[in-house]
């Protein structure tokens, strides 16, 4: 492709709000902070219509935007029994993006857009489970096969949602059409852990649980 002269850093702007507090002398204490950050000009490709007579893909250009937003929290006890110093806390934070603008192609289908959902998504196939009746088996449709194969006993029974060329309902298989997405929770959205510590004369034990 040929080289856009244009082309710079994305850019965020990023909002944030916290609160920190103590109680009963310090004994228990905590913080929580909430946060936004806009992500903008971000390089990605436009969907453009240009001639053959072109005779190269497209560069690349700034314009994607992507918003991330999510909080976390900590709530910790600490106090001593006469020489031995002791803590225990637990923290939490939740994160998730979504995508705010970037090309797609006209007349998508709604379930294949990016729009409104994260960048991490799950991809795949319903399930209904294991088949384990024959009952099940006898009650598919005739000549109903899953990537080429008649379904059997033991094995995952998938939806059958799509036929040719992603159109909707049923074509009696199942195959890379019957795709779809599964979940926006493709990575882990909630973060947390416990941390615990102990002090005596100068010996001291940390422990993390996450």
């Amino acid at each position: 492709t040929p080289p856009n002269p244009n082309i710079t850093w994305e850019k965020s702007i990023t909002y944030n709000g916290g609160m920190d507090f103590g109680l009963l002398d310090g004994k228990v204490y905590g913080e929580f902070d909430y946060f936004f950050r806009h992500n903008y000009d971000i390089l990605a490709q436009r969907i453009r219509v240009i001639p053959d007579t072109y005779g190269a893909g497209l560069s690349d250009e700034n314009y994607a935007e992507i918003d991330v937003k999510g909080f976390e929290m900590t709530l910790g006890y600490q106090n001593n029994v006469g020489e031995v110093n002791y803590s225990i806390s637990g923290n939490m934070g939740y994160a998730i993006d979504e995508v705010k603008v970037l090309d797609e192609p006209e007349g998508l289908a709604p379930w294949r857009s990016v729009i409104g959902h994260p960048q991490n998504r799950h991809f795949g196939w319903i399930s209904n489970g294991l088949i384990t009746d024959q009952a099940v088996l006898d009650n598919l449709p005739a000549g109903f096969q899953q990537f080429s194969r008649e379904p059997i006993l033991g094995a995952l029974l998938f939806e059958d949602i799509r036929g040719e060329n992603l159109t909707e309902g049923a074509d009696g298989k199942i195959d890379d059409n019957d795709q779809t997405w599964l979940s926006d929770n493709a990575i882990p959205r909630i973060n947390y852990g416990i941390n615990m510590n102990i002090e005596w004369k100068g010996l001291r034990l940390d422990v993390l649980f996450q």
